[in-house]
């Protein structure tokens, strides 16, 4: 993707926003959202450069995080949640959202590719097993940039007492509730567990640990730790074995992919 093209699609992206922003009941929790894809935009943009990804990869990789949510914006404004259970699939959303407004046709069929596929995956519970190589690239790209930042997110607004700004984050569970055990036992085991298993904010906590495991480049896991993302979300956990056990593991699998143990480029 050529630098005008991507300024093209910043300009378009901005205007969407601001539209739902200006007619959108909610409007906070679309600005959220906003700040949100912006700041995924430069996180893939500087996890592609530290790839060594040329700088049309780069600006692919920028306009896909920036283009990842733009189905958040009809979603809440439809239907006032962030929660696709309760809705549509908000990545199905935006894959139709983009595919209409026409700001992809400069690029070409492989560039429309890996954004399109990127935004339709980028939620997905696995990494899709039908993707080429190029386009598998993208979608494991926007996957971490996006992880990054929802765990940044949510990290702050706990350590900081600050969950009132995320009402979606801690809707219809339990702040001070246990670990649910069925959801403490696959992220022991090392999987993403179903988001259907979570009734607690110590088993959102969890999750956070557990997408460690759906993470893909070596820059993302050196992230993690830089920020200590990880440390920090085991540390609040219950101080029980089985929860002390979750985060030993989830941080050393961080540290052995940082140093390039079966990890990405």
């Amino acid at each position: 993707m050529n630098d005008a093209t991507l300024e093209t699609i910043r300009a378009w992206f901005h205007a969407y926003a601001a539209e739902h922003l200006r007619r959108g009941r909610l409007s906070e929790m679309m600005r959220l959202k906003q700040e949100h894809s912006q700041r995924v935009a430069r996180e893939a943009r500087d996890l592609a450069a530290e790839l060594g990804w040329s700088r049309e990869d780069q600006n692919t990789a920028e306009a896909l995080g920036l283009l990842h949510d733009t189905g958040r914006f009809s979603q809440l404004e439809e239907f006032g949640t962030f929660r696709d259970r309760d809705s549509l699939n908000h990545a199905t959303r935006g894959y139709e959202v983009i595919s209409r407004a026409g700001i992809l046709r400069p690029c070409s069929e492989r560039r429309q590719r890996q954004i399109l596929e990127g935004i339709l995956h980028h939620n997905a519970l696995r990494v899709p097993d039908d993707c080429d190589h190029d386009t598998l690239a993208f979608v494991k790209l926007i996957r971490d940039a996006d992880k990054l930042d929802i765990c940044r997110i949510f990290r702050d607004a706990i350590m900081e007492n600050r969950l009132h700004e995320y009402p979606e984050i801690v809707h219809h569970v339990d702040l001070g509730g246990p670990p649910t055990p069925a959801l403490l036992e696959a992220v022991r085991q090392g999987r993403v567990p179903k988001y259907s298993l979570i009734h607690s904010l110590n088993d959102w906590k969890l999750v956070q640990l557990s997408w460690v495991y759906d993470m893909h480049y070596r820059p993302t896991f050196r992230r993690l730790l830089e920020r200590r993302i990880l440390e920090d979300f085991a540390a609040q956990l219950p101080p029980t074995p089985e929860a002390l056990e979750v985060g030993a593991k989830a941080i050393a699998f961080a540290r052995a992919r940082s140093e390039g143990q079966e990890a990405g480029i």
